[in-house]
């Protein structure tokens, strides 16, 4: 969890350097294209694709939607409010994600983890709303994908009950890499030399920050 964190902070900084000159759609597409080529060598190693089969096939197609449009508002919400409130936004994901693991995988909510709930929803508080004032629409895009965040890390607990950790990551990207081509295409445009070098940054973080995550709940 620790690799998690440290990676989606990265990614942080490199989505907002990145969209400054690309549309989310593309950064999106060429990062989930180049994830694949990223985690080939490990697919490779540990059996190939025969190794990919999955007996769940819907789960992982409903848990990536979610994911891919969760990622798209994380994105936006970067272009709107400081990198500091979306990543504080962002960490009330594990609020979502232990009320859905209580109530749908049978996981049990402690004292010990409602008093962490608690004190994570007074925290973001007081760096999102240090005063009174009106809600920036970015910060409620940044808590729409905090939230599909939760419901797809809950997705995800469960798949790792069946599924191995680069099967999960490898459907992750192939269905997000088709449920984003055309609206790649339609905004494309080649991206610089400083750009490109940011998705692969992207690229590389999105991909083992995953993997981190999924090894984390085995």
């Amino acid at each position: 969890m620790a690799g998690w964190l440290a990676l989606m902070l990265i990614m942080a900084i490199a989505g907002r350097e990145t969209t400054h000159e690309l549309n989310v759609f593309q950064i999106m597409e060429v990062r989930s294209i180049l994830s694949l080529f990223i985690l080939y060598p490990l697919i490779r190693v540990n059996g190939g694709f025969a190794a990919m089969k999955t007996s769940r096939p819907l789960q992982h197609v409903g848990r990536n939607l979610i994911h891919y449009a969760a990622q798209l508002c994380w994105f936006f919400a970067l272009t709107l409010i400081p990198i500091a409130q979306v990543v504080s936004i962002e960490f009330t994901m594990p609020i979502w994600t232990a009320i859905l693991a209580a109530s749908f995988l049978g996981e049990r909510i402690t004292v010990w983890k409602i008093t962490a709930i608690v004190l994570g929803v007074v925290g973001v508080l007081m760096i999102v709303r240090p005063a009174a004032g009106e809600i920036n629409p970015g910060q409620l895009i940044a808590l729409g994908a905090a939230v599909g965040f939760g419901i797809s890390i809950a997705v995800m607990k469960s798949l790792t009950r069946t599924e191995n950790t680069l099967a999960i990551i490898f459907w992750m990207l192939v269905i997000q890499s088709a449920a984003g081509f055309f609206p790649a295409l339609y905004v494309w445009m080649w991206p610089s030399a400083y750009a490109f070098g940011w998705i692969v940054v992207i690229a590389f973080c999105g991909t083992f920050s995953h993997y981190c995550m999924a090894r984390a709940m085995l």
